[in-house]
């Protein structure tokens, strides 16, 4: 929210073009789980996948701005 003298307004909301992707690459279920709800909680889109191989396919069919792996 952004203050002006008396005026409040709101920034909007980023569009999804807009909104940072994470690429999660983690064999194990919880964890893989746990870091992608955790990550869109805090605003961002992602995609996991369960192994390398996965992840390098994701990788070749859209660029994650940043990628969490083990």
């Amino acid at each position: 929210m952004l203050a002006l003298g008396s005026v409040t307004r709101r920034r909007a909301a980023p569009t999804a073009a807009e909104t940072p992707h994470v690429l999660v690459v983690e064999d194990d279920d919880d964890t893989r789980v746990a870091l992608a709800e955790a990550l869109a909680d805090a605003g961002y889109r992602v995609r996991t996948v369960a192994d390398s191989a996965l992840g390098l396919a994701e990788l070749e069919r859209r660029r994650p701005d940043a990628i969490v792996l083990d």
